[in-house]
Parts: C-alpha cells; structure tokens; sequence
C-alpha cells in the first residue's frame, strides 16, 4: 500500500518533506574520493618540488665546486637546466592525469548517488538536491502515485512491477518535454516539475496497459510562487493529489499501451 493509501484510510492529508541528509555507502565513497583528489594535489606540489629541487641541487653544485674547468661547469649548469627540463612532463602528466581520473569518477559516483538505479530518473535526494530547496517561479509542480500498485505487485509479480515504474517515468519525461524535471520519491510516488502547463494532465487519473494488465496513476498539480520552497510547493501537490485520488468524479484518461 503506498503512503497516499495508508493516509488515506487514516483520514491523514500526508505531507511531503525534504529528506536528512543521507550518510550511506555513497556519502562513504564520495567521502573517500575527497581524500584521494587531495592526494592528488599533493601529487601535484610534489612534482613541482621535485623538479625545482633537481634544478636547486644542479645549480648549486655547479656554483659550489671549485673546478677550474669551464667546460665542466658548463656541463652542469646545462645539466641543471635539462634535467628539470626531462623530469617535469611526466611527473606533471601523471599527477594532472591522477586529477583528472578523481574527477571523472567523483562525477560518476555524484551521479550514481543522485539517480534512481530502476528508472534511471532523479531520486529523492537528486531531486531536491537540483533546486536547492528553491522552486523555480510559476513553474508545474506534479504529485505522481501509482493506484493499488501493492495489489499489482502481488497479483503479477514484481518484475511486472518494475516495469510499470520504468513505463510511467519515461511517460512523464515524454509527455511534459524537454523542461520536465522527474524524480521517484520512493515507492511507487514520483514528483515533476514543469514549465509547461497540460490540462488534461494534471489533476486527473491516467489509465495504461502493459503486457494486458491494466493500471492506472493519480496526479495532484499545483502551480509554484515567487519565493516558495520546494517541499511547500510539494505539500500542495500532494494534497491536491489526495484529493484526486479521493474523488470520484475526477478527470480519467485511458492511454494506449507504449
């Protein structure tokens, strides 16, 4: 049973939040990789260090001796301007390299951290983490919940169900368009965020078919104002979807299957 259906039996209007901080295997391995770009920093200074110490101690030798030869002279301060000069590019290489790597892979695991792995939408955390708390002006803001979707699960199976979440997030990307913002709370709940207003779309129920099994979502839309914070524009949403999901004389669209 999903929130919005417990709630509902309860006579609680549920009110949606912006999640704690999460401290799991992600923050640990983004904690980590912090640790290693600044080893790689380091990796860095050191290079710089090697090669002015090289340059230092070739110079100083050179200056330091009392050879009477200038030709051996020569010979070191020429040697104190080419070994640095030798021994630079790769140790810059690798240590620049070695950055740039902790980069890539802290973006990648930033992003892992921020997705949801089944529908490769927003999670929670990505979802509220990309406005900063902040709703973006008279913006869309939709409340998804999927009906019965426990009922579904047990009746057909939970890869059936899988595919159910997967076919409403791609739905709710293709229908609202390039702008749309999708994320799935947890469970069977999702949340958008639009620039684009669609009448039919929100508010109402929305029927589809997968595999010859029916299933249907309900949708609570608001609209956003200056200055408001997400989890206030979500909580108007969500309450906008309780009542949708209430009523009985709601808006209904059956969808073909995809």
């Amino acid at each position: 049973m999903s929130p919005h259906d417990r709630s509902a039996r309860q006579g609680i209007n549920p009110t949606v939040v912006a999640p704690p901080r999460p401290v799991g295997r992600w923050e640990t391995a983004l904690t980590h990789l912090a640790v290693q770009h600044r080893v790689g920093a380091v990796a860095i200074g050191t290079a710089v260090a090697v090669v002015a110490a090289l340059g230092i101690a070739a110079t100083s030798i050179a200056l330091a001796t009392g050879w009477s030869s200038e030709v051996s002279r020569t010979h070191v301060l020429l040697l104190a301007t080419f070994i640095p000069m030798a021994v630079a590019p790769p140790l810059f290489g690798s240590a620049f390299a070695v950055v740039r790597s902790l980069d890539r892979t802290r973006a990648a695991l930033r992003t892992a951290a921020e997705t949801d792995p089944l529908t490769n939408v927003l999670n929670r955390r990505g979802f509220f983490e990309r406005f900063d708390g902040d709703c973006p002006p008279d913006a869309c803001v939709h409340m998804i919940d999927l009906d019965d979707f426990k009922v579904l699960n047990d009746t057909h199976g939970h890869d059936l169900g899988d595919r159910v979440l997967i076919d409403v997030a791609r739905w709710l990307e293709a229908r609202l368009g390039d702008d749309v913002v999708v994320g799935r709370l947890g469970g069977d709940e999702f949340a958008c965020i639009s620039t684009t207003f669609d009448d039919t779309l929100a508010n109402a129920r929305h029927g589809f078919e997968v595999d010859g099994v029916g299933y249907s979502i309900s949708i609570g839309t608001t609209r956003t104002s200056w200055n408001e914070g997400l989890s206030e524009a979500l909580m108007r949403a969500d309450s906008a979807l309780y009542r949708t999901k209430r009523s009985a004389s709601a808006p209904q669209h059956q969808h073909q299957q995809r």
